[in-house]
């Protein structure tokens, strides 16, 4: 979804916490019928508890303790290790992974604006911080590392919303998550 900054800044502005009607959880994590993908983790609609990140993790940040880090993002469930790991060869340099983000730090609100490039051209993709943890409280997805960062699973949150829903962010190629986060050919 493009929207224009003052639009978001209105939303972080905001008195409640902001659930991203464009993005509901039902369509967030759908396993349909995609031979091959992730079918095996069909358990995971009926076994998740939708949570905000900020209930969860109430005194991490945005960037951890040390600032962002390539092993601030470690991956979850989900088959997407190709635009993790470009993630984290972009952290190697944290200014660059912060260009990303429009979010600079956490917030109330509980809104994250993520620059992405799907097809070559920057677009400002909006997420909330609502996500699948398991029984255990633990992220399902992608989860935050050591340093207690949480763009790692906002930015894979971001990432699966442009794919359509975490399903199809599943496989792919380093080259992909590269222009991805770039806009780079590759």
């Amino acid at each position: 979804m493009k929207l224009p900054a003052e639009d978001y800044k209105q939303l972080k502005a905001g008195a409640d916490p902001w659930t991203d009607a464009t993005f509901p959880q039902t369509d967030t994590i759908r396993w349909g019928d995609y031979p091959g993908v992730i079918q095996d983790l069909k358990w995971v609609e009926e076994k998740v508890t939708w949570k905000r990140l900020s209930e969860v993790y109430p005194k991490n940040t945005l960037w951890g303790k040390t600032g962002a880090k390539p092993d601030d993002t470690q991956q979850g469930l989900l088959g997407d290790c190709y635009f993790i790991s470009a993630a984290a060869a972009i952290a190697e340099e944290p200014e660059r992974i912060k260009k990303n983000f429009l979010t600079a730090e956490k917030n109330a609100a509980g809104v994250y604006a993520v620059t992405l490039y799907p097809i070559g051209i920057p677009q400002t993709v909006l997420v909330d911080d609502v996500f699948p943890f398991d029984e255990k409280n633990q992220l399902v997805m992608g989860n935050i590392g050591e340093d207690s960062a949480l763009w790692g699973p906002i930015l894979e949150k971001a990432f699966a919303k442009v794919a359509g829903n975490y399903e199809m962010a599943s496989g792919g190629w380093v080259e992909e998550g590269f222009r991805m986060l770039t806009g780079a050919p590759a």
